[in-house]
């Protein structure tokens, strides 16, 4: 009987992990070249045509853009990386972020992209979580480029909860800091995507100049630490180093040089990158490789230059070189004058950031005076046929690069993986493993009780870097070879399985 209860206890949760969950149903839009405007709000609803709303508010945004709906797509919070503001765009009083460097995005907004990301707080339909970063840090001035860049020094954490204020939403907690360190220079290269378990979200964030990410776990009992991974190159970059998940969150791809592309295969549930590769995108002007997005099957990618957009079929990405391959252009509006074209640095043809909606479709700037969106209607197709539309979209008032960034929020879980423990049933008990011996030295000797399958075996150190995974699959007796750079000390040793999840604590000694 108890079993049965809990089979459905896990039937509920599935269900409610299910629910709509549109926070990303609503973007708040609006800077201009000629002077700020009043900010449009674009309603996707639950993924129908968009509808764009003018406010009577006039909240500025240089660049950083992030907001979140309930499950329902009822505007809940936004911010412009300087100030929170609540469901009404009032301000929510003290909701003052670390400021950044240069004094004038205090007001005018942050100019950094990606730097801020709500999150629902798993399991707690009341709080969210804002994670978030801001200049800090000047580059030297021998730091080639024109434009002056400045780094991230920290990730911050604040938390809310939207019945505070009478219903409007309030603060619970602001800016602790999570991690000190120095980040790439475009929001510390933050990309998130949804655990395996279909409820927690996994939060990487990219080290500058170094290919070390740092990884943290969103849980029901806050942020956690889960170390970090170095995997890929160093890369040099005046740019920083744009980072995102595809909507299955099985493939993250970044900006890395003015004209390349990185791609990485990830495990929802480990959290390990792998399969690293590069992409070349030439320069076919001018601009730099600013931006990508992926289509909602995952299976495409859109590579972004000011003016044209490239596009990369993914289909063959476990073979090397053929990504690269299927590069194609797909707009060029580097000749294209719309009427509200004016003189200055940007103007006509701009398009550098871009994000998915909730009805698939990915949206763009147009440029600085013009008050359309630039889109492609149907990303998942390839060449032409993705259906490009250069400004056919009229939010009212202008916009720039004030494009939000959202995580797939609809992502669930991978039934039946070894890490979905909210719809598996796990009977996997710590007596039933040994580990010896324990010291160890050179080797470690696992022996299960019962025959496991798609074993995943994780070393740990005390500060949660994984060290060493191996994954031998199925048996009851596994061997680990200790690497000898492992010191002396105390270790976690992680046995993942179908049947469940172990933790071991073990001592080598050398």
């Amino acid at each position: 009987m108890k079993k049965h209860l809990f089979l459905i206890g896990m039937y509920l949760a599935v269900c409610q992990l299910a629910i709509a969950q549109y926070h990303d149903a609503k973007w708040v839009l609006c800077y201009g070249q000629t002077g700020y405007q009043n900010n449009v709000i674009v309603d996707f609803g639950t993924g129908q045509s968009p509808q764009a709303l003018v406010t009577n508010t006039v909240v500025p945004m240089l660049i950083e853009n992030a907001s979140i709906c309930d499950e329902q797509g009822n505007l809940l919070f936004f911010t412009n990386g300087t100030r929170v503001y609540d469901k009404n765009l009032n301000f929510i009083p003290g909701a003052f972020l670390p400021p950044p460097f240069d004094t004038a995005g205090v007001t005018l907004g942050l100019a950094q992209r990606q730097g801020c990301m709500f999150l629902p707080w798993p399991g707690d339909t009341n709080r969210y979580v804002l994670l978030h970063t801001t200049k800090e840090l000047p580059l030297p001035s021998s730091y080639p480029g024109w434009i002056p860049y400045h780094l991230p020094t920290h990730l911050y954490m604040t938390t809310l909860d939207k019945t505070y204020n009478g219903g409007n939403g309030g603060i619970v907690s602001l800016s602790q800091v999570m991690l000190n360190d120095t980040l790439s220079n475009t929001g510390g290269g933050m990309a998130v995507t949804r655990h395996a378990n279909g409820r927690d979200w996994w939060i990487l964030v990219k080290k500058h100049y170094r290919n070390k990410f740092y990884k943290f776990l969103l849980t029901p009992t806050g942020l956690v630490s889960m170390g970090f991974q170095q995997i890929g190159l160093d890369y040099q970059t005046r740019l920083g180093e744009l980072y995102i998940f595809t909507p299955n969150g099985e493939i993250l791809g970044g900006t890395v040089e003015p004209h390349t592309l990185a791609l990485f295969k990830f495990d929802r549930c480990t959290g390990m990158l792998s399969n690293h590769q590069l992409l070349n995108n030439p320069a076919t002007n001018s601009y730099s490789c600013e931006d990508l997005d992926f289509s909602s099957n995952s299976k495409v990618l859109y590579a972004n230059e000011r003016v044209k957009i490239f596009q990369y079929n993914l289909t063959g990405i476990d073979t090397p070189g053929v990504v690269q391959q299927t590069r194609t252009l797909i707009a060029d509006t580097a000749y294209t004058t719309l009427m509200c074209d004016t003189p200055g640095f940007y103007q006509k043809n701009f398009f550098p950031v871009g994000q998915l909606a909730s009805n698939g479709i990915i949206y763009y700037p147009s440029n600085y005076a013009c008050p359309e969106l630039t889109f492609i209607e149907y990303p998942d197709s390839l060449g032409m046929a993705s259906g490009f539309n250069y400004a056919g979209f009229n939010i009212i008032n202008t916009n720039a690069t004030a494009i939000p960034y959202f995580p797939n929020y609809r992502l669930g879980p991978i039934t039946g993986s070894i890490c979905d423990s909210l719809t598996s049933v796990h009977e996997l008990q710590p007596q039933d493993i040994s580990v010896y011996p324990n010291p160890a030295k050179d080797n470690l000797f696992i022996t299960s009780s019962r025959s496991l399958n798609e074993t995943v075996i994780t070393l740990f150190n005390i500060h949660s870097q994984i060290l060493l995974q191996q994954s031998p699959g199925f048996g009851n007796n596994f061997e680990l070879t200790i690497p000898a750079e492992i010191g002396t000390g105390i270790y976690m040793l992680r046995i993942q399985s179908k049947e469940g999840v172990v933790t071991k604590k073990i001592v080598i000694g050398k």
